[in-house]
């Protein structure tokens, strides 16, 4: 199957937190950050951003 348009990331991340939260009973929230640089990931405080790499 083919799609032709734009692929909304947050809106789908948003959905599945909603979903998620739903499912689980629980808060589940997200934020997308846009244009990530890979390369200066390992230079954040972000330990969760660290580990994804």
């Amino acid at each position: 199957m083919e799609v032709k348009g734009t692929f909304d990331v947050k809106r789908f991340y948003e959905t599945l937190a909603r979903i998620m939260s739903q499912k689980e009973n629980m808060a589940i929230t997200v934020t997308v950050h846009e244009d990530v640089d890979r390369e200066n990931i390992a230079e954040t405080d972000v330990p969760e951003m660290q580990q994804a790499i």
